[in-house]
């Protein structure tokens, strides 16, 4: 009897036993859809590596001071050397040497992507030439510049503070200038430009 019972249940075990097999193979397919690939590990691992690279490049920007970028001129081919600009918002015009306003004396005119002959030199590029500049600063007068000491025309004009440590950061007083040689600051640092007209200052913190 029970001989019988198994043989007529044979077939009905063999159709559950399939069905079970079919069952786990669209299970196991489905788990491996969903599980994470090696191509895809690799791909978030470069992904992050990029993260992590442009944080770190920030952070260096931001302890080592990397300069701004070079301001644009409107007409390079109206600005030759001994002539001033002014700059601002990234773009620089001709203007007057005399009067109000920071303005900068183009000491020298290069190619285009082209370094110029000095690293005191702030560069102001065009697609035509690169302007080189020096600051034209006033004396007893003060000025916000950048911390990192790097040339910029990055540099502005502000009131002077009344008491050392007051006021705004990065500040200088311009205490002496002269033109034809290079001064010899005490206590203070020395701005050497030989051109276009050979002029030096020596500033001291302001703030």
């Amino acid at each position: 009897m029970a001989t019988q019972i198994l043989e007529h249940a044979q077939p009905r075990l063999a159709a559950l036993r399939r069905r079970y097999d079919a069952t786990a193979g669209r299970l196991r397919t489905s788990i491996d859809a969903a599980r994470p690939t090696t191509g895809w590990r690799v791909l978030t691992s470069v992904v992050y590596s990029g993260v992590i690279a442009v944080v770190i490049v920030g952070a260096a920007v931001l302890l080592l001071g990397v300069k701004p970028s070079n301001p644009e001129v409107t007409n390079v081919n109206a600005v030759e050397v001994g002539d001033c600009v002014s700059v601002a918002d990234g773009t620089a015009n001709r203007a007057g040497c005399e009067g109000g306003g920071m303005t900068f004396s183009v000491a020298e005119k290069v190619a285009a992507k082209t370094a110029c002959s000095l690293p005191s030199y702030a560069r102001v590029e065009s697609d035509g030439a690169t302007l080189c500049v020096v600051p034209n600063l006033t004396l007893g007068s003060c000025y916000q510049v950048r911390p990192d000491q790097a040339a910029t025309t990055d540099i502005r004009p502000i009131a002077c503070p009344t008491a050392l440590g007051g006021g705004a950061a990065n500040v200088v007083r311009v205490t002496e200038r002269a033109s034809g040689g290079p001064l010899n600051c005490r206590g203070s640092a020395a701005l050497n430009y030989p051109a276009p007209q050979r002029v030096s200052y020596c500033i001291t913190p302001a703030s």
